[in-house]
């Protein structure tokens, strides 16, 4: 790229002013460059600081998914949203809602990580009508399971 940059200049410029030309777009490279990363680093912070808010009210109605004693989850009704908290690493993960009729009614495949918090919509499903929640790997190995 220095290269192609100093060639250019060559041409356009002549030898007096090629030392600033070249100061010049070295720093509106690096300038276009700070745009471009500074507002992703911020919304990534922003996002992550939202989340953990998040979990620190929702910690006193946490409950662990039995048959999985590294998985967590918590309902907030007012919102609608149903939280699974990993606290370890899975490969694979399904994530099934279903209903007293064994009906899957949300389906989601997740590679949680450790410390992870999923969020799952439960809007547009009548609450407390005897949902549960089925965790389980591509294996159904670990399976866990949470009654709404």
């Amino acid at each position: 790229m220095d290269v192609f940059i100093k060639f250019a200049i060559n041409f356009a410029v002549s030898n007096q002013k090629k030392q600033q030309v070249m100061k010049k777009v070295k720093l509106l490279f690096i300038l276009s460059l700070l745009f471009c990363l500074v507002p992703r680093a911020i919304t990534k912070n922003t996002s992550l600081n939202a989340v953990q808010e998040r979990n620190i009210s929702l910690s006193e109605s946490w409950e662990v998914v039995r048959g999985l004693p590294s998985v967590e989850a918590s309902i907030n009704y007012e919102e609608e949203l149903l939280y699974i908290k990993f606290n370890t690493t899975f490969d694979n993960v399904n994530i099934e809602i279903k209903d007293a009729h064994n009906t899957v009614l949300v389906h989601d495949l997740v590679h949680p990580i450790e410390n992870m918090t999923y969020t799952i919509s439960m809007k547009g499903l009548p609450l407390n009508k005897g949902y549960k929640l089925h965790i389980h790997n591509q294996y159904g190995e670990a399976t866990g399971l949470f009654f709404l």
